[in-house]
């Protein structure tokens, strides 16, 4: 084996190399949604760790999650002023966008999901993400089961 035929082979093993590392990461997408899943299981045990209902919507510029803990749990209203009790960003994922989002929900004391208007949820909630390439959504079941898919 000559030098010319070594140099040829380590070329070759370095461009396979630089192609296989950036599909080696994972998506930025699955991340956020995997965070985004995490914390709809946080504000539901905050709900029921402070004892009063969480709401769970999306921030104001539309780019992450916020939980707020209602005062009055009596009345559940999700425009009513409340403690912040959490926040999720997904600029911090890169790419990733909020898709979509079914409008926010409220987590109750109990570990139940409800509309804003304290009904029970007839549907399942979803929340899509993307980063350009793939779409993740995180789903909030009418049980109370939160999933990724």
């Amino acid at each position: 084996m000559t030098i010319i035929e070594t140099l040829v082979a380590i070329a070759i093993v370095g461009i396979l190399f630089a192609i296989a590392v950036p599909q080696l990461r994972s998506p930025e997408a699955r991340v956020a949604a995997s965070a985004a899943h995490s914390f709809q299981q946080q504000m539901r045990f905050e709900a029921i760790k402070l004892n009063r209902p969480v709401v769970v919507s999306a921030n104001r510029a539309g780019t992450g999650l916020e939980g707020v803990s209602l005062t009055n749990s009596s009345h559940l209203d999700c425009a009513a002023a409340g403690s912040p009790v959490g926040s999720l960003d997904f600029t911090e994922y890169g790419r990733v966008t909020l898709e979509s989002h079914d409008g926010p929900f409220i987590w109750l004391p109990n570990g139940e999901p409800r509309s804003c208007s304290g009904l029970p949820l007839g549907v399942p909630l979803d929340l899509h993400l993307t980063d350009g390439r793939r779409e993740h959504a995180v789903s909030v079941s009418p049980a109370g089961a939160v999933t990724v898919r």
